[in-house]
């Protein structure tokens, strides 16, 4: 099932959440090898719920070739910022 057709109480806005969600939990613990306990708490939820997104994640990613390509780009994204952070601390430390 594609998760766009998930059903969902509130709409388009909840729909979007959720795949926020599952962005989160996919790229958080396959890509960036966050522990799920630590990411269920920075989330504050309880690791099994984490466990089930990470699940959930990984068949949608399986089934819907937008939510895989999202995740590619969440993950490229992110990157791109952390090496961007990571020379403005280079450049900061080296004028001190």
């Amino acid at each position: 099932m594609c998760i766009t057709y998930l059903p969902v109480a509130k709409g388009d806005s909840a729909i979007r959440k959720r795949r926020f969600v599952l962005l989160i939990a996919s790229c958080g613990t396959e890509r960036w090898g966050q522990r799920a306990g630590e990411l269920a708490e920075a989330l504050r939820k309880q690791p099994v719920v984490l466990s089930h997104w990470v699940s959930e994640a990984s068949r949608v990613r399986k089934e819907d070739r937008a939510f895989s390509d999202e995740v590619e780009a969440f993950d490229q994204a992110m990157a791109k910022k952390a090496i961007e952070r990571f020379a403005d601390l280079r450049a900061w430390e080296e004028e001190s």
